[in-house]
C-alpha cells in the first residue's frame, strides 16, 4: 500500500486518487459557481440593507451574529439536502455515475464542498459583507454595529454544529428520491420525538421521587442539566447518559452519516 506517481493510493483496485479528486472536485466548482453568486449577492444584497436601516433607526445593537445562524444552517442545510439531486435524473444520473471515480472520491467531492466549502466560503463572505456594510453605515448615518468576529467562540461553536448536523441532511439527498429536505427534517423529528420519550422515561427512573422542579436544560454543544443542590444526587446519575449523548453527537453522528452516504452510493453504481 502507497501512493502512486498518479496520486492513487493503493497498488489494487484503487478506490482513492487525489487527481481525480481534483477533477470531481473542479466540476462541482464549474456547475455550482453561477448559483453560488446569485446567492451571495443576494446575502450581501439583504445584509447591507438590514444594516443600514437598522443604523440610520439609531439601533447599535449587534444585527450580524443572528443572520449569520440563519445563512449557515438553513442555507447550509438546504445545499447539502441538495448536492446528489441529478442522481435523480435519469440522463444527468447516468453521467454521474459513470464519471471517472470511485463512490468515495465522489462523497469526499460532494461533502468538501457542501461542509468544509460551504461554512468557510460563509463565513469568509459575511466577514467582508460586515466590514463593508459597517462602512457604509459609518460614511452615510455617522455610527454603526459591532464588527462581526468569525474568530469569536459562539461562532466556532456554531460552525462545528454545522458541520455534524449537515451529515443528516447529505444521507438525506442519497436516502431520499424527492423533497430531500423535507424529508429529512420529518425523519430528524421523528427521531428527536422519539429520543425525547425514551430520554424522559429513563430520567423518571432515575429520578427516584426527587422533585422535578427547578431543572433546567441547555441544548447546544454543552448539553447541560442544571438542578439545584438536592437534586444533585439525580444529576450525578445521569450524568453518564449525557456524557454518551456528547460523545453519539460529536463523534459518531457525522462519520456514521458519512459512511452510510458511501455505501449508498456504492448501491447505486452497482
Amino acid at each position: 500500500m502507497g501512493v502512486t506517481v498518479d496520486g492513487t493510493i493503493g497498488l489494487r483496485n484503487p478506490q482513492f486518487s487525489f487527481r481525480r479528486l481534483g477533477l470531481l472536485l473542479r466540476r462541482e466548482a464549474a456547475l455550482s459557481w453561477r448559483g453560488a453568486a446569485i446567492a451571495a449577492a443576494s446575502v450581501a444584497g439583504f445584509v447591507l440593507i438590514v444594516s443600514l436601516l437598522s443604523a440610520a433607526g439609531g439601533s447599535r445593537a449587534p444585527v450580524y451574529d443572528g443572520f449569520f445562524s440563519l445563512i449557515l444552517f438553513l442555507g447550509g442545510w438546504i445545499t447539502a439536502s441538495l448536492v446528489f439531486r441529478e442522481l435523480r435524473q435519469t440522463a444527468q444520473g447516468i453521467a454521474y455515475l459513470t464519471l471517472p471515480g470511485s463512490a468515495l472520491e465522489k462523497v469526499l467531492s460532494k461533502l468538501l464542498v457542501s461542509a468544509v466549502g460551504y461554512a468557510v466560503g460563509v463565513t469568509v463572505l459575511y466577514t467582508a459583507v460586515s466590514v463593508l456594510s459597517e462602512g457604509i453605515d459609518r460614511l452615510v448615518v455617522g455610527s454603526g454595529h459591532p464588527l462581526f468576529d468569525p474568530l469569536a467562540v459562539p461562532v466556532l461553536e456554531q460552525l462545528a454544529i454545522f458541520v455534524v448536523t449537515q451529515s443528516m441532511f447529505f444521507l438525506g439527498s442519497l436516502w431520499f428520491r424527492r423533497s430531500a429536505f423535507v424529508k429529512t427534517w420529518l425523519a430528524i423529528i421523528v427521531y428527536w420525538i422519539a429520543f425525547m420519550v425514551l430520554a424522559g422515561i429513563v430520567a423518571r427512573v432515575l429520578s427516584a421521587g426527587l422533585p422535578w422542579q427547578g431543572f433546567s436544560f441547555q441544548f447546544g454543544p454543552s448539553f447541560q442539566l442544571n438542578g439545584s443542590m438536592q437534586q444533585q444526587a439525580f444529576l450525578d446519575r445521569i450524568h453518564p447518559f449525557v456524557l454518551a449523548g456528547k460523545v453519539l453527537f460529536w463523534a459518531a453522528l457525522a462519520p456514521v452519516c458519512w459512511v452510510t452516504s458511501w455505501l449508498r452510493l456504492r448501491e447505486a453504481e452497482a
